[in-house]
Formats: structure tokens, sequence, C-alpha cells
């Protein structure tokens, strides 16, 4: 029989996933499937994993909101605190996060840059990234059009410094060093890391930035025209702006940054290569 798998999402209309996957089975003269899946509520998850199937990723809304459905997840994904693919096991479901992986992969092809980054968005997606910089020697801040605490100036001071400090003994500089070791005592939403809001993020704070990752659905089809707000025009070419989103393919976000001089990458080679680490997990073929 046919090994199937699938996506579990709320609005899968334009996943890339599927296209994917369907394009890699027949380009390999394979008879495996994907499909997508729609479930309308969170609630609705428990009943639909009763379903067999050999497989499955999922994407936002429910990477967090399905780990207490699942017999067991890696200790990956449980310090991160989001699942994005679920592997069959005797009891249920087992989750894994591959994300990281597929994070990492295109910020590696470049010199890492120690400067802070700044992550847009707080969901499951961002967690998987502070994750990812974490182990790859990059502080980050968080920014959230409503953090439950904000940063005052002199605490981020204080967090600046200690900071540079701390991502020089785990810098890595390529894919092959890239080996995270999971401290299990903090979740990634545990650990002590600055929340900012957006009226925090001024021209001046830019300017001891390196790299901008939004991990937002702002700008997402068919919403092209939107783009977090940012005062773009402190932009140069010393930063590297990543959108998660990958249609369009150069997002308003994105679409300012080449124009101001700075490095992009959309979200398409990190959704390439968490989807290759999925397939991996369900195969055991690499």
């Amino acid at each position: 029989m046919p090994r199937s798998y699938g996506l579990i999402g709320k609005s899968l209309s334009h996943s890339f996933s599927k296209r994917f996957f369907s394009a890699q089975f027949e380009r390999q003269g394979s008879n495996e499937t994907y499909e997508n899946f729609e479930v309308p509520t969170s609630d609705a998850l428990r009943e639909f994993l009763k379903q067999p199937r050999d497989g499955y990723n999922v994407t936002i809304p429910y990477k967090e909101a399905i780990m207490p459905y699942l017999s067991s997840v890696s200790p990956i994904a449980a310090q991160i605190g989001a699942v994005n693919t679920l592997v069959p096991c005797k009891d249920g479901w087992h989750g894994d996060n591959t994300d990281h992986v597929g994070f990492v992969a295109p910020l590696l092809l470049h010199e890492i840059d120690t400067r802070p980054a700044l992550i847009l968005g707080t969901g499951g997606a961002s967690k998987a990234v502070a994750f990812a910089l974490r182990h790859v020697g990059i502080p980050y801040l968080f920014v959230s059009r409503r953090p439950e605490l904000l940063w005052s100036e002199e605490m981020l001071e204080h967090w600046y410094e200690y900071a540079f400090a701390k991502a020089q003994l785990h810098k890595t500089t390529t894919l092959g060093d890239y080996d995270p070791i999971v401290d299990s005592s903090n979740t990634i939403e545990e650990l002590d890391v600055p929340t900012i809001n957006y009226e925090q993020v001024t021209a001046d704070r830019l300017a001891d930035i390196g790299l901008i990752i939004n991990t937002t659905p702002v700008g997402t089809y068919p919403a092209i025209d939107k783009r977090p707000n940012l005062p773009y025009s402190a932009l140069n070419h010393s930063h590297h702006l990543y959108d998660l989103v990958y249609n369009p393919e150069v997002t308003a976000f994105l679409a300012v940054g080449k124009e101001m001089g700075s490095r992009t990458t959309n979200g398409l080679p990190m959704l390439q290569e968490q989807a290759r680490a999925s397939y991996a997990l369900w195969s055991g073929i690499n």
C-alpha cells in the first residue's frame, strides 16, 4: 500500500508542502502521496489524529495546540515548545520540530553576524527561530505588538552586554557544525529573553542589529502590500532581512530591504529544508 503523508492546518489553499512533496514523489517515480487536511478548530485535533497515516506536517495555527494530543515529543520540540512534524508511534503520534533546521540552513551560507537579531512575532515559528539562533551564537530580541513583559531601556543595556559575551561561546559557521544541545530545564518561552514593542524598534536600535526575521504572516498573499511597522529608512547594506513568508517570493518587507541595500532571504529555502528533514524522520531516508 502506498505510503501517505499530509499537512494539518486551517487554511491551506496556498500551501507549499503539497506541491513540494507531490513534485518530489513524481520526480522519483514514487507512488507516495501527500494531502492537505484543514481542521476547523484545535478541539477537533484529537479526533482527527485517530486517522492512520505515515506522517504529518503541522502548520499554523496548530504547532503548539496539537502538542497535548501527542504521545511523546522529541527533546528539541519540547524545548522549542512547538511541533511541525508527526511520526506514528506505538501509542499514537510522536512530535518533532524540523523548522529550526530549515531556518538555519540558508543562514549558514554566509558568515554569521553575531550582532543581536530581531524576531518579529512570538508564535510557534518564532520559537524555532529563537532555538536556532541560540545554537549558532546570535543573541536575539522578540518584537511583539502586545508584549506581556515590556523590558525597559536600562534592562536592555544590561542584556546587551551579557548577550554579546555569550554569543561568542556558541558561534557556528557551517550547517555541519550545527549540533543543538537541548537544555531540558527551560523551554524557549521560559528563557529570560527581552521582548520589546514596535515603538522601541528605533533607528538607533537598528544600528546595533544585524538580522531581522519576520515570523508573522504579515505580507502573505493576498495582503501583499502589508509589512511590519519598522523604521525602514535606517536599513543599510549591513542588515539581513529574513522573511518566513514565501508567497509572494518578494514581500513588501523584503522589497524595502532590497531598496536599502540589505541582504534578503525569503521563506522558501527554509520550507524546502524543513520538508526534507521531515521526510527523513518519516522514512529513515536522509
